[in-house]
């Protein structure tokens, strides 16, 4: 799932996060070097190529990045199949799975495929997913 990033200190967090951040169509990857500079590494040829994240500290070109289209690839919360009748939810990450036993609950009469995904009629889908988007949790929706 990519997540868009649109300033440096978006961008430096991110990497400073673990995220894999990527540019200008994910031929490049945004790094931490050792000594703590953010460069861009080309992720073709032989692997060599790198630029600063943006110009130089001090300069006019301080704020201007060096490349275009960042964004970070992260793990949704949680994913959501349509399969006809019914959906499928399932809760990918810790936040997910609290959020599921707070506000949906796990009882005998939960139905479930598979090991975590749980049944959802298709008539109580639309309240479920605003749910999880008021509480700010990330939602990759699949056909």
């Amino acid at each position: 799932m990519k997540q868009a990033l649109n300033t440096i200190s978006e961008i430096k967090a991110a990497v400073d996060a673990g995220q894999k951040v990527f540019c200008s169509g994910g031929g490049y990857e945004v790094i931490k070097d050792s000594v703590g500079q953010y460069l861009i590494h080309y992720l073709g040829g032989d692997g060599r190529h790198y630029v600063g994240l943006h110009g130089m500290e001090d300069t006019k070109y301080a704020e201007v990045l060096n490349g275009k289209d960042f964004y970070a690839e992260i793990e949704p919360d949680f994913a959501i199949l349509n399969a006809g009748s019914i959906f499928i939810l399932t809760a990918i990450t810790e936040a997910a799975d609290a959020w599921v036993e707070e506000k949906v609950g796990i009882n005998d009469e939960t139905q479930f495929w598979g090991q975590k995904g749980i049944v959802i009629e298709h008539r109580y889908v639309d309240d479920i997913i605003a749910g999880i988007r008021e509480s700010e949790l990330t939602l990759e929706i699949g056909v």
